[in-house]
Order: C-alpha cells, then sequence, then structure tokens
C-alpha cells in the first residue's frame, strides 16, 4: 500500500510540473520581449508582445503599440513588426522604456468586427495589467497606431485621455478604412493629450487631420502634423519607418519625454 501511495504522489509530482511547465510557456522571451495572453472581459486569450528595457527599474514609461489592418497573424509575426522593431531600436538608443504591442485578433480585423474598438475594454484592460504589474510611471502612458491602428489610438486616447500622456497617429483616416473617422468634441478630449499626426498627401486623410489638428488646437491643447508630400499610404508608410530608423522622426524620444500633470 506505501508503495502504491508513494507511486501516486510521484505521478501528481509529474503532473504538476507538467501544468506548471505548459503555464509558463504561455509566455517566452527573446531579445527583451515576452510574448504573452491574458484573459479579458472580452476574449479568453487576448495575445501580445512586451518589450522590457534592460536593467528595467519602477516608474518607467509605457509606449502603447496599436498596429494597423492586415498586420501579424501571431505573436512571432508581430514580434517582427516594422514600427515596434523601430520603437525598441529607440529604446535601446535612447532612454529606457517598456513597449506594449497587443495583437489584434485576426478575426476581428474587419468593419464589421469591430476592429481595435470592437475590444477597446480588453485593450485598457491590458494597459492597466502591464502599468500596474510593471510599476509604470503613469504619468508616461503614450499610444502609438499606424493606418486603421492609428484611427484606434485616436478614438482609443478620446475616450480616455486621463490615461495617456501623449499620442502619435502614422497614417490615419485612410478613405478606406471603415473606423476612420474624428468626430465632434474630440478636440476637446484630446487637449490634455499632446496629438503629432504623420499622414499620407491625400485629400480626406489631410482634411480630417487638418480639422484633428485645429480643433485640438482650439481647445487649448498641442498637435502638430506632417505631411509626407507625394506619397500615398504604402509609401508614406515606407517614409515614416525609415524616418525613424534615422533619427529623422524621433518619436520615440518624444513619447517618453512627455509627462501628464500629476494633477490630472
Amino acid at each position: 500500500m506505501k508503495k502504491l501511495w508513494k507511486k501516486l504522489l510521484i505521478m501528481v509530482g509529474v503532473i504538476m510540473l507538467f501544468a506548471a511547465s505548459t503555464a509558463y510557456a504561455a509566455e517566452t522571451s527573446s531579445g527583451g520581449v515576452t510574448a504573452g495572453g491574458m484573459k479579458t472581459s472580452q476574449l479568453e486569450r487576448f495575445q501580445y508582445c512586451l518589450y522590457e528595457p534592460a536593467n528595467a527599474v519602477e516608474n518607467m514609461p509605457l509606449i502603447v503599440y496599436l498596429h494597423g489592418h492586415g498586420g501579424p497573424q501571431n505573436v512571432a509575426e508581430l514580434r517582427k513588426e516594422k514600427f515596434f522593431m523601430n520603437l525598441r531600436a529607440g529604446g535601446a538608443n535612447g532612454t529606457p522604456a517598456y513597449i506594449l504591442a497587443p495583437l489584434l485578433p485576426p478575426e476581428l480585423d474587419f468593419g464589421a468586427k469591430g476592429m481595435w474598438p470592437g475590444i477597446e475594454p480588453s485593450v485598457m484592460e491590458l494597459i492597466e495589467y502591464v502599468a500596474d504589474t510593471y510599476k509604470i510611471d503613469r504619468t508616461r502612458i503614450s499610444i502609438m497606431g499606424t493606418s486603421m491602428g492609428g484611427d484606434a489610438a485616436i478614438q482609443i486616447a478620446a475616450n480616455h485621455p486621463e490615461v495617456f500622456s501623449c499620442l502619435v497617429g502614422v497614417i490615419p483616416f485612410h478613405y478606406k478604412c471603415p473606423i476612420a473617422k474624428w468626430e465632434q468634441g474630440w478636440g476637446q478630449k484630446l487637449a490634455s493629450v499632446p496629438t503629432w499626426l504623420l499622414i499620407e498627401d491625400e485629400g480626406s486623410a489631410k482634411t480630417m487631420s487638418q480639422t484633428a489638428v485645429d480643433e485640438i488646437l482650439a481647445a487649448g491643447g498641442q498637435a502638430w502634423l506632417d505631411v509626407m508630400s507625394g506619397a500615398d499610404h504604402g509609401s508614406a508608410n515606407t517614409r515614416i519607418s525609415s524616418g525613424m530608423s534615422s533619427g529623422q522622426y524621433a518619436i520615440f524620444d518624444w513619447m517618453i519625454s512627455v509627462s501628464k500633470p500629476v494633477s490630472q
């Protein structure tokens, strides 16, 4: 009987060890980037990549990055997404910061499914989890998005201006994007969120971007607009990415330099 119990205990131990190993495998790290997932109020497993700077300490800034439509299909592809990589390169060469890149579930990457705005509560829950877990400086949580992710970043920041220290929209407001819009009242909401828009040279994108900048400025906020002269959506994307790599657009340095007043 004692031998039987001993065998059972060994089996239980092996099972528990395997379960622990499986749970740990849910988060794998490589080169400062951790791939993980969490259960949210909307998603059973919301996947993400998180860059953690070397020699991380408490009260570091956090950059939230939202990728565009038709982007990475899994965290392995997200790790290699060019703007996420450009932000990490900025971190390597400048002041350290955490960089959070959620993965939009590919099955939701359609206008009818909501895209990023459709899972906005989950995005905010993930940000809160990372900010709490890694003891992020709450006055320096910024958000950036490209293309459809840029449209989403603008909308999420407008809905949660108390959270974000600043906002970067890269080629938002494309006329074919189903979530591209600018609503009256967002200028007032973003008055406390310095905003930098980098856009393609296209009519509707320029009109909406100029309206956004004008309304933010009119509300007493700060906003800047860079138009990629002669560039369409794709070439503007490439030009801005190359500009980040060359240092022409110091987006990383700007985002971590902006702090939200403590009183807010």
